[in-house]
């Protein structure tokens, strides 16, 4: 029977307790001390080392003091299909293994806002308070309305980013989807200013979009042109030109 790598550790404990450390290069105690100071300290390599932590803690996690502090520095970091386990788990045994009564209390009031931008992120298309602050919302009936595929089979054909006016232009290629109305591509562009966030990993070839949603996170816009690995969070949205390709 193949063996577990981590029953090759003798110590897992000081394992763990050692990446911790070297990660914000104190003591445990004064890690543990100082956690309010640290929650959103993210050197290079920390996420792996964190990662890694929190893998060679399992074994041990019901005695060991930082457990609490590793889960709450993954929930508040670490991507959600990233590392070992989901955030939501992460937040759920920060909240049960936190060493003190303040930071159980912090991880609590963060978990709920998680849960209810997860609950905003399952809505696939455009959410009604997303609508009500697009400019030219009326542009995208056809490609977001009831029943539709929200951009089912499109492809992010192009972005431009204007530092100076902080402002991102996408053009999105609806193809020729089993959808549309009238049997032709078009193209669809989306006008962001005043930026706050991009996140794009958008290798040549990976630029499909299975679908795509518009919410609203912390009074911002965001936009999440799905599998496409591409989201956008702004100010400000306006849809600019619909193009019809022959």
């Amino acid at each position: 029977m193949k063996k577990e790598f981590s029953s090759y550790i003798s110590d897992p404990s000081g394992l763990v307790v050692s990446l911790v450390e070297d990660v914000f290069d104190k003591s445990i105690d004064e890690v543990l001390t100082h956690w309010k100071d640290l929650w959103n300290f993210v050197p290079s390599g920390s996420l792996n080392k964190m990662g890694a932590a929190y893998l060679f803690a399992q074994s041990v996690k019901n005695r060991l003091p930082c457990y609490g502090f590793i889960c709450m520095w993954m929930a508040y970091h670490a991507r959600d299909n990233w590392a070992y386990a989901p955030k939501k788990l992460y937040y759920e045994e920060a909240i049960k293994f936190s060493h003190c009564e303040d930071m159980r209390q912090d991880v609590q009031r963060n978990y709920e806002y998680f849960l209810m931008r997860i609950e905003k992120e399952r809505t696939v298309g455009i959410a009604p308070e997303a609508a009500e602050r697009i400019v030219g919302i009326d542009k995208l009936q056809d490609f977001y309305g009831e029943d539709e595929w929200n951009l089912h089979d499109a492809v992010v054909e192009s972005m431009s980013y204007h530092r100076e006016n902080n402002t991102l232009e996408i053009i999105v290629d609806t193809q020729i989807a089993a959808w549309s109305k009238d049997n032709h591509e078009h193209t669809i562009q989306f006008l962001f200013s005043d930026l706050i966030k991009i996140e794009v990993d958008i290798d040549k070839g990976n630029d499909y979009m299975d679908e795509s949603r518009i919410y609203i996170y912390n009074g911002f816009i965001v936009a999440e042109f799905i599998s496409a690995h591409l989201i956008v969070t702004a100010k400000n949205l306006t849809i600019g030109e619909i193009g019809t390709c022959e």
